[in-house]
């Protein structure tokens, strides 16, 4: 757990905590969008809104920040920071002080504001990244804030009430984080254009860091698969059916000549495509690829278990292998930017600081955060 130390700034310590946040990759989802649009819909339905407007707590990166804007980042990572906590104190359960009580000299809110804060500042140093080049990015949260309402009221009938304002915080960074996630896929663009370019070595190298089922060419297999219901037997059937193949008995027999070693042992012709088989509906599907995929024609799969045992013979093969980086080189750009982006603006954020360009009250931040666990 790291120590909670303050961002230098009216009424705050100075100090500043690791920032590291994983680059988040794709484009915004219209769908999940119009979802949090419709509950900001309900936050103008049932007047949650706050009636004096948000508070200004400092800046970062020369942009604005605003204390209802801390409360949203601290909305997004409350979850994570109360399990990982709990995990870390060996916590079964969370009790109404849970983030106020002191565990080993440090309490939840601790790490809470401190990881807020990262956030916070990564998020800036971003958004100015993206507006220095002229990629739309959500800078000013009060126009962002304005910008959600407005096309939530457009967009709906205004009719829901109801919603808490945990809930309506949750969803306003809902938003937030698809726009972040929008100007960082343009902002990557750029950069690999430009500051980041890669050397053809640090795209071989990205890409080869790939699992490497990523890499796998298609292929199509057939033979033989053998079934049974008792997992206990696998390596007896396994063992019986090379033997059986090997004394000359055809696949299509094996299953009669071992009904006494291996009951209830069944076999029949498979066909495999792993372009056309294998999709996220069917789990069992990439699994079967994986055992499929390193076995040679003429050879024995290794048992696989999906209802039951199964295991294959492949007759016959094609494809397969792995895609050199040269055929797939928008695979090993992502994986290349997505390493140099994040070490690149680690750079950026250090930066910030050493110059002094993160002034945020603390006191302040951690009163707004506080608040908005009680309500």
């Amino acid at each position: 757990m790291r120590n909670s130390t303050g961002l230098q700034g009216p009424g705050g310590n100075a100090g500043s905590g690791s920032r590291r946040r994983l680059a988040a990759a794709g484009a915004v989802g219209a769908g999940f969008v119009a979802m949090a649009l419709l509950a900001l819909a309900v936050l103008t339905g049932c007047g949650a809104m706050r009636s004096d407007g948000p508070e200004e707590v400092g800046s970062a990166a020369g942009l604005t920040v605003y204390d209802d804007e801390v409360v949203m980042y601290a909305a997004s990572i409350k979850a994570s920071v109360s399990a990982e906590f709990c995990a870390e104190h060996g916590l079964s359960e969370v009790g109404g002080d849970f983030w106020t009580t002191s565990y080993d000299g440090e309490t939840p809110l601790d790490e809470l504001v401190e990881r807020t804060l990262d956030e916070v500042v990564r998020a800036k140093v971003t958004q100015r990244e993206c507006l220095e080049r002229s990629i739309t990015a959500p800078g000013d949260f009060l126009e962002m804030e304005r910008a959600a309402q407005e096309e939530a009221e457009t967009s709906t009938d205004g009719g829901a009430t109801g919603a808490s304002d945990e809930d309506l915080r949750y969803e306003l960074s809902q938003y937030n984080g698809y726009l972040m996630t929008a100007c960082e896929d343009d902002l990557k663009e750029v950069l690999l254009e430009d500051e980041l370019a890669p050397t053809e070595e640090e795209l071989e190298a990205a890409y080869m860091s790939l699992d490497e089922t990523l890499r796998r060419a298609e292929f199509t297999a057939s033979g033989w698969v053998w079934t049974w219901d008792d997992s206990s037997l696998d390596e007896t059937a396994r063992r019986s059916v090379a033997d059986a193949l090997a004394t000359g008995t055809g696949p299509a027999d094996v299953a009669a000549e071992l009904a006494k070693e291996v009951p209830g042992i069944g076999g029949e012709r498979f066909s495999f495509d792993s372009e056309k088989d294998v999709h996220r509906e069917d789990s069992t599907a990439q699994e079967r690829a994986d055992a499929l995929f390193p076995i040679e024609e003429g050879k024995l799969s290794n048992v696989f278990h999906a209802n039951d045992s199964e295991l294959y013979l492949v007759e016959d093969k094609s494809g397969g292998g792995y895609v050199p980086w040269e055929e797939n080189p928008r695979l090993a750009e992502s994986a290349y930017i997505n390493e140099a982006y994040e070490k690149y603006l680690d750079n950026v954020v250090a930066q910030a600081e050493a110059q002094e360009e993160v002034l945020l009250d603390v006191n302040l931040a951690r009163a707004a955060i506080e608040d908005s666990l009680a309500s």
